[in-house]
């Protein structure tokens, strides 16, 4: 399963009942309760489409372009996303309960797997020290060095939570 697939599935949970839930702001707002196949197509294709976006817009533009225009950039990529999810939910029916935290990092992990967290934990470690070796060796690059490592920090922590908890509820 690819990365933006792993990040789609876990913004949907099916329930005991059969019941097929979307959360589109993730912890924090209520789901949306999908009906049928074409809307959850429709959704998970348009998160991973932003996604894909998003992620050549920070390969591509920022290294590019000023950090200014990278940031607009991904201001109005998000503005543009928020507007497409909320048209798309718009129609479905509230559901009753929200997503937890639990939850949500249990679902990262499980669609991920053991072998995903591994290599995008040991890509964590890479990324904190290729910063921490640019740190070392030109110490005039510390801004871009210091957020290389900060990034690389940031993300096992992120992935250091995902670990799966017991019994962690929609």
């Amino acid at each position: 399963m690819s990365v933006l697939e792993a990040q789609a599935v876990a913004a949907f949970h099916t329930a005991a009942d059969g019941t097929r839930v979307f959360y589109p702001w993730g912890v924090f707002g209520r789901g949306r309760v999908i009906a049928d196949d074409a809307d959850y197509a429709l959704l998970k294709t348009t998160l991973k489409r932003t996604w894909r976006v998003g992620l050549c817009l920070t390969v591509v533009v920022g290294p590019l372009t000023d950090w200014v225009t990278a940031l607009l950039s991904m201001v109005v990529l998000l503005g543009v996303h928020a507007w497409r999810l909320a048209r798309c939910v718009r129609p479905l029916p509230v559901a009753r309960r929200r997503m937890t935290m639990a939850y949500q990092r249990d679902a990262l992990a499980r669609a991920y797997g053991t072998g995903g967290l591994l290599a995008l934990a040991v890509g964590s470690f890479a990324v904190a020290s290729a910063g921490a070796v640019v740190l070392v060796s030109a110490p005039d690059q510390w801004l871009a060095a210091s957020t290389l490592v900060a990034s690389g920090l940031a993300a096992g922590a992120v992935l250091a939570s995902m670990w799966p908890s017991r019994g962690a509820t929609a």
